[in-house]
């Protein structure tokens, strides 16, 4: 079930994890108004999203006046408490930080979020090449991404982590804004999380993709820092015949999702490891083509074959059969023989479902990578795809009804909200709704100011028809939507279209289309629907 989304990035840096701007701001109430100041060297982020909303309320108003020097918010006479969001920064320009903060409009006492909170840089202040000399990880993010959110709240604080991350520099990018669409152009980031080490003088020279546990993190990356150094680069020695950096060229394109690149480095190396990527590489190539050319199908189908039989991976082999047999299903029923190999199939993952001690390990010798802890709630899913393509709907519901059984055993907090995300998904694939739907009402109640959840909320009641409910979460999203707006008013403009409500979505494309950021790259695709969507509903109501 592992999907990377494609993104666009802007760009962030996370400086350690000790914050520069923490108390360096003053709240104030005169009269009706709620002002916020800096302290001497800070200046507060007129650029960056800023806002207030009051006790319950989840409406959200932006601030009357909005100055790097001054920030003045209108408070109603009734209101109690305020919840504040906003960006401070330093005068050097090294360092913005969020803000989120709770003030008792009756008392005037401020109480700031604890949660943990995104560092950047603005983009202006970046620089790729290191002015201390020592090596720098540079890496992709968004909020929605639950990879992200995981590698954010669990993984760069843990001691070992930490340790190796305070040895070099490490600039973190955020997937919601346009304004360095072209640093992940650059460094053809295609998925999220993605980390790059770059050496001192801005070049790559290692890539990691997805979620990182802890420890086999640090002593990666404190491995691959001690290298970053190497004067020559990987594409020159490998060019040259070094089969080594061959090797680490080709992962490095792998993690890239450069299948072709992949490809060709990686046939140079003889480690049965680089050969198991190799064939994933393969496998992804001939995907590619089969899903843009229907006539490369048959080629895919064979690379498929190939790669079941060369892999020395258990798990790659099955995820690939269960391609396989949903490509063959789709030409028509099923031979014997092949239902036959399905059974076997089943029964694999059945005894491996039995094997907790080796569940995790069969992961990670799998170019799938790792789990996140969720190897069963994987292995359950893939039994349930199975069921689907062998025609066997009570078997596919008692396997869903496993699957949630086993998730719902397990204790999720909005504290870890990356490990929540993970849990959701595998609930809504087993079809849950109920706990699906408290979890997403947690996560809204625990992180209020951002998009996030409401948009993943929003999708999941418009997938379950609740309309009413889809279209009030699609538009708290756009109220808070950090950069987002394109998509987020291309959801709501099909939850209105679903709605029979042509005329408020077709108002709402046009809103959209006048959007300054529109007609970014970024928003290419975002574009096209919103125009096809607008042709669509523009067409006369037919009698």
């Amino acid at each position: 079930m592992k999907i990377f989304a494609l993104i666009l990035v802007n760009f962030f840096a996370f400086n350690a994890f000790a914050r520069v701007t923490d108390n360096k701001t003053k709240i104030e109430m005169k009269a009706s108004e709620l002002i916020i100041t800096t302290m001497e060297g800070f200046h507060l982020n007129a650029e960056a999203p800023a806002s207030i909303n009051f006790d319950g309320n989840t409406a959200k108003e932006k601030p009357a006046t909005k100055t790097e020097k001054l920030f003045i918010f209108k408070t109603p006479s009734n209101a109690k408490v305020a919840r504040l969001a906003f960006y401070v920064c330093d005068n050097k320009k090294t360092v913005c930080e969020q803000h989120r903060t709770e003030f008792d409009l009756k008392t005037s006492q401020a109480k700031q979020s604890t949660a943990r909170a995104e560092t950047w840089a603005p983009a202006k202040a970046v620089n790729l090449i290191s002015e201390n000399g020592k090596p720098t990880l540079l890496v992709f993010s968004a909020p929605w991404c639950p990879a992200c959110i995981r590698m954010q709240t669990e993984i760069y604080h843990q001691p070992a982590v930490e340790k190796q991350i305070k040895q070099i520099n490490f600039l973190k990018v955020n997937s919601d804004l346009v304004e360095n669409y072209d640093l992940s152009e650059k460094f053809h980031v295609k998925a999220i999380p993605t980390l790059i080490l770059l050496n001192a003088q801005g070049e790559e020279v290692f890539r990691w993709l997805d979620f990182q546990p802890a420890n086999t993190f640090a002593k990666s990356l404190a491995s691959e820092a001690a290298k970053a150094k190497e004067s020559e680069s990987l594409l020159k020695l490998a060019q040259q015949g070094d089969l080594n950096a061959a090797s680490k060229l080709g992962m490095r394109e792998y993690n890239s999702l450069n299948c072709v690149a992949a490809t060709k480095w990686l046939a140079l190396s003889t480690k049965p490891e680089d050969q198991k990527y190799k064939l994933a590489a393969e496998v992804s190539c001939a995907e590619d083509k089969a899903d843009e050319d229907p006539k490369f199908k048959g080629d895919y189908l064979r690379t498929l074959e190939k790669s079941i039989l060369l892999t020395s991976s258990q798990w790659d082999q099955i995820r690939w059969f269960v391609k396989w047999i949903e490509k063959q299903k789709e030409d028509g029923p099923l031979t014997t023989d092949i239902k036959a190999k399905a059974l076997d199939i089943k029964n694999t993952i059945e005894r491996l479902l039995k094997d907790a001690k080796n569940a995790k390990k069969i992961f990670l010798d799998s170019t799938y990578g790792e789990a996140g802890d969720f190897e069963k709630e994987e292995m359950l899913n893939t039994l349930a795809t199975i069921d689907d393509v062998l025609d066997q709907p009570e078997q596919k519901s008692q396997t869903q009804k496993r699957s949630i059984e086993l998730i719902n055993k397990r204790k999720f907090t909005v504290e870890r909200p990356g490990h929540m995300l993970l849990g959701l998904a595998y609930l809504r694939e087993a079809g849950e709704k109920e706990n699906v739907t408290k979890m997403y009402q947690a996560l809204i109640k625990k992180f209020p100011d951002t998009y996030v959840y409401y948009e993943k909320y929003a999708r999941f009641a418009l997938k379950n028809k609740k309309y009413d409910n889809a279209l009030a979460l699609a538009e708290n999203a756009i109220q808070r939507n950090e950069g987002n707006a394109p998509q987020l008013y291309l959801l709501k403009t099909k939850i209105l279209n679903e709605m029979k409500n042509s005329e408020k979505a077709l108002a709402t494309v046009e809103e959209a289309l006048q959007l300054q950021d529109i007609d970014h790259a970024r928003f290419k695709k975002t574009r096209t629907q919103l125009i096809a969507l607008k042709d669509e509903l523009s067409k006369p109501v037919k009698k």
